[in-house]
């Protein structure tokens, strides 16, 4: 039993590393990288909506459709993949260096939240776009 606590110890403390919702190790692939957990498969438990905030400005809401959610990695992307436009401000949220800073959006603490608002700007990018 005593050489079992250490090693519980140390998945213990590895699985909590994430809830500063820094990410930004993960934005290549999207995927939380949690020791015993992947990425979601089935429906999507978030809604997001996007709407004109002001001058080119999108506000970006992601909201927990039945319950609360303590985890988000959020990039605007085209159809190839490839991350477009920036986030300039993220409310329950925090802006990551994902090729550059504000190509991506996270949560900032572990704590259960409700939703996350952030402001995108799509810069030069003109075109289809998905909030992966």
């Amino acid at each position: 039993m005593l050489v079992l606590l250490p090693m519980l110890t140390a998945l213990v403390g590895g699985a909590s590393a994430f809830s500063s919702g820094n990410v930004g190790w993960a934005c290549g692939t999207m995927n939380p990288g949690h020791l015993f957990q992947s990425a979601e498969r089935s429906p999507s438990p978030f809604e997001v909506y996007a709407e004109e905030y002001q001058d080119g400005y999108y506000l970006v809401t992601v909201f927990g459709r039945n319950d609360r959610f303590k985890g988000l990695l959020m990039q605007a992307q085209d159809p190839r993949d490839q991350i477009v436009g920036v986030f300039v401000q993220a409310e329950g949220g925090q802006l990551l260096d994902c090729s550059y800073e504000g190509g991506a959006v996270s949560h900032k603490d572990g704590n259960p939240r409700i939703e996350i608002r952030a402001v995108w700007h799509p810069n030069s990018y003109t075109g289809p776009l998905k909030f992966k």
